[in-house]
């Protein structure tokens, strides 16, 4: 019985293959949630069509409270992936008040999805064929000793260095150490570049206030702004930073909608999420509502912040 034939979706520079719940870009495999993965397959499908928000609610958060914040959230995550930064020619467009659009051009075609495997350039797994040395001798009894003896002082004199250095304060958890990565719109309106870092610059200052975070400034982060941070765990980890912020705006009419996630660069785990409405114009008022939020959220006493 032959097997049954998968759909191989190519768009840009990223293949999606249904059968197999893979995406990979430039023949690398890529390490997408399931649910993103699930929210490209329906838009790729649905390409060239508007899907109203309402929609998208019923299949992806049915029940929920807040529908239109997580699926803003869900598709603001599936940008990242994409790289989605352009706003003339958006791979993934949001129709204010109404949805979104996959706009990118889509090839398919069908596969055997296990004879031709979408990731055939994933080598990460692999195992090399290299010749192992054989296992040295142990060493004679009485220089046995003298290795453990030595080694036994080193332990004692780092215990000792260690219980110095956290009596004087550099163990210290007091802070902890974030970035917000630059905040983006979804509206094509002109002035989208100055409004997202105005939100970004004024929500670095308000977080800096408090003095119990230690914040990313502003022009360690500025370098993600042509890029868009695509994968923003890996520049929270570029950074040096334990968690991230990243944002999403929508204007529409004179008011703003920002949906705000924060994810620790440790495991990728999403640690919370919110959304602010406000005035478009009131960007330091948008702003402090954020950080107030963001403060709340954030460990001063230890370091994992899902703990907390």
């Amino acid at each position: 019985m032959s097997r049954p034939l998968t759909t191989i979706y190519e768009f840009n520079r990223f293949k999606l293959d249904k059968g197999n719940q893979r995406l990979t870009r430039d023949g690398l495999l890529l390490g997408a949630p399931d649910n993103t993965l699930q929210l490209l397959l329906f838009m790729v499908e649905q390409r060239g069509s508007v899907v109203p928000t309402q929609t998208l609610i019923q299949r992806f958060c049915p029940g929920s409270p807040f529908g239109e914040e997580e699926v803003a959230t869900q598709i603001l995550s599936l940008r990242r992936i994409l790289e989605d930064t352009s706003k003339e020619k958006p791979i993934v467009r949001s129709i204010p008040g109404t949805g979104y659009q996959f706009e990118a051009e889509v090839s398919e075609t069908l596969t055997d999805p296990i004879a031709n495997p979408i990731a055939d350039k994933v080598t990460a797994f692999e195992k090399p064929e290299v010749e192992y040395e054989a296992a040295p001798e142990p060493p004679p009894p009485a220089k046995t000793g003298r290795t453990i003896g030595i080694v036994a002082a080193v332990v004692v004199l780092l215990a000792l260095g260690i219980f110095a250095y956290l009596k004087m304060g550099g163990g210290s958890k007091t802070s902890s150490q974030i970035a917000v990565l630059p905040f983006h719109s979804l509206t094509g309106a002109p002035d989208d570049d100055q409004f997202d870092n105005g939100l970004t610059g004024a929500l670095i200052g308000d977080l800096e206030k408090g003095g119990q975070i230690q914040v990313s400034p502003a022009d360690a982060v500025q370098r993600y702004v042509k890029s868009g941070a695509a994968d923003p765990i890996a520049a929270g980890r570029e950074l040096g930073v334990k968690v991230i912020i990243i944002g999403l705006a929508q204007r529409l009419a004179g008011k703003v909608r920002v949906n705000v996630q924060m994810i620790s660069t440790q495991d990728g785990h999403q640690v919370w999420t919110g959304g602010f409405d406000g005035d478009a114009s009131d960007v330091a008022g948008i702003a402090l509502q954020i950080s107030q939020k963001i403060s709340q959220q954030i460990p001063t006493t230890s370091d994992n912040p899902e703990q907390q």
